[in-house]
C-alpha cells in the first residue's frame, strides 16, 4: 500500500476532498488507483518513483495542447461530479416527497387511541 494525495474530489471507498484534513489523502494499491493518478486525481507521496512520475508527467502532457486538454477534462470530471451530487441531493428530496405521499391520510389524522377501520372489523377494538 501507499499513500496518495489527492487532488481532485472523487468517490473511491468514501469521498475524498483534496486539502480535508481526513480525506486529503488515502492509502491504496498502486495498481487500483494508477487510472486516478493517470487523470491527475492523485498523486504518490512520499515514493522514490516521485522524479520519475514528474518527468513521465512531463513527457505524457508533451505539448501546450495536451496541458489543454487535461485541463479541460479535469474541468469535466469536477463538473460532473457536482452535477452527480446535485442529483443524489434532488433525489434524496424527491423519495422523501414521495415517502410523505404514499403515507395514508387516515392514519395521520386518526387519533392514537381508536382503533383502525381492520381491528374494529375484527372485534379487537375497545376491549
Amino acid at each position: 500500500m501507499k499513500k496518495f494525495e489527492v487532488l481532485e474530489t472523487h468517490l473511491g471507498d468514501k469521498l475524498y476532498k483534496p486539502g480535508d484534513p481526513e480525506t486529503g489523502t488515502r492509502m491504496a494499491e498502486p495498481d487500483e488507483v494508477r487510472h486516478l493518478v493517470d487523470l491527475g486525481v492523485l498523486k504518490p507521496i512520499g515514493s522514490d518513483d516521485d522524479t520519475a512520475q514528474a518527468g513521465d508527467d512531463a513527457n505524457a502532457k508533451g505539448s501546450a495542447e495536451d496541458a489543454a486538454l487535461i485541463a479541460d477534462l479535469r474541468a469535466q470530471i469536477a463538473s460532473l461530479t457536482t452535477e452527480r451530487d446535485d442529483a443524489r441531493e434532488d433525489a434524496a428530496e424527491l423519495a422523501n416527497k414521495l415517502a410523505a405521499l404514499d403515507k395514508p391520510a387516515d392514519d395521520a389524522e386518526k387519533p392514537a387511541d381508536e382503533p383502525s377501520p381492520t381491528t374494529a372489523r375484527r372485534g379487537r377494538g375497545n376491549q
